[in-house]
């Protein structure tokens, strides 16, 4: 897989690319280089990986790790924008709730309108003893 994404070859998965284990690949291709890898067969020397070879693996890890980050930070930053709007909608739904104080032009309205409504009863009280 470290070949295909060093290479281009072909488009990897977002899939592929997450089931990666960059740490234990990079354990991997390290144990080839350091020439730790036991022979497959008794007898035949330890098998190895030319320079170029672990290079282009190597440069493949690096790639992948770079496009599982930002895998990562492309969904945190997905949820977090789902977070704040979330968050808005539930202030505005409290804002909603809560009895909010009225400010001076609407309380100067409603004791206006209450002083017409003291007038038109006072009138209306009046023309019913003429």
């Amino acid at each position: 897989m470290n070949k295909l994404v060093a290479t281009k070859g072909r488009k990897i998965s977002r899939r592929d690319l997450l089931k990666v284990s960059v740490q234990r690949t990079c354990s991997d291709i390290m144990d080839y280089v350091l020439v730790s890898v036991p022979p497959p067969v008794s007898g035949l020397p330890r098998p190895r990986f030319s320079l170029y070879l672990s290079s282009q693996l190597q440069y493949g890890v690096v790639l992948v790790y770079h496009r599982q980050c930002e895998f990562l930070l492309g969904d945190d930053e997905r949820q977090l924008e789902i977070d704040r709007e979330r968050e808005q909608i539930e202030k505005e739904t409290e804002e909603d709730r809560e009895p909010r104080m009225p400010d001076e032009r609407e309380q100067e309205m409603a004791a206006l309108e209450r002083e017409t409504a003291r007038d038109l009863t006072t009138s209306v009280s009046l023309d019913l003893y003429v």
